[in-house]
C-alpha cells in the first residue's frame, strides 16, 4: 500500500497561496522600488531648479518669471510631499503583505510537518510488516526443515518448554 497524505489537495492549495502571497509582496516591492526613484529623482530636479532660481537672479530676473519659477518650484514640492504620502502608504502595503507571506508559508510548513509525521509512522508501519513478513517466512521455513528431519515441530517446542533449562524455567526465576 503507497503513503497517501489524506490532506494532499490542502498542501497544495496552501503552496498555490504562499506562491500567490510571494507574487503581490514582489509586485509592491517593485512599485516601492519605482516610487523611491521617481521621489529621489523630483528630489534632484528641486535641488537643480533651487540653483538654476538662484542663478537667474544674481542675473537679474523678471518679476514675471520669478512668480513663474517660484510657483513652478512650489508644485514640485507638492509634488514631492505626495509622492513622500505614497511612499509611507507602500511601505505599510508592503509590511501588512510581508505579515500575510509569513502567515502563508506558516500554514504551508504546518501541514508539510503533519505530512511528514504521517509519512514518519506510515514508514514505521510498514517496516514491522515487512518484518512481520520476514518473521513468518522464517517460521515457515524452519518448520519444513524441522518436519524433513523427521521430527514434528510442535512436538520439539513442547518438549523445550517443559524441559527445566526451557522457557519456561526463565519465566519461574
Amino acid at each position: 500500500m503507497a503513503f497517501q497524505f489524506t490532506l494532499s489537495a490542502l498542501l497544495r492549495f496552501r503552496n498555490v497561496q504562499e506562491r500567490q502571497e510571494r507574487m503581490r509582496l514582489a509586485l509592491l516591492n517593485a512599485s516601492r522600488g519605482r516610487l523611491h526613484s521617481e521621489l529621489e529623482e523630483v528630489r534632484r530636479q528641486g535641488i537643480a531648479g533651487s540653483e538654476q532660481l538662484a542663478r537667474n537672479l544674481e542675473a537679474g530676473m523678471p518679476a514675471a518669471e520669478l512668480r513663474l519659477e517660484e510657483f513652478s518650484l512650489q508644485r514640485a514640492q507638492q509634488h514631492r510631499y505626495t509622492l513622500k504620502a505614497l511612499v509611507e502608504a507602500m511601505e505599510l502595503q508592503v509590511r501588512n503583505q510581508v505579515n500575510a507571506y509569513s502567515e502563508a508559508q506558516k500554514r504551508r510548513k504546518t501541514l508539510e510537518s503533519i505530512r511528514d509525521r504521517q509519512w514518519r509512522v506510515y514508514a514505521q508501519t510498514e517496516n514491522r510488516r515487512e518484518q512481520q513478513r520476514i518473521d513468518d517466512l522464517f517460521a515457515q521455513r524452519l518448520a519444513r526443515q524441522v518436519e524433513r528431519a523427521g521430527e514434528p515441530l510442535a512436538g520439539s517446542l513442547a518438549e523445550e518448554n517443559s524441559s527445566p533449562n526451557g522457557p519456561s524455567s526463565l519465566l519461574r526465576s
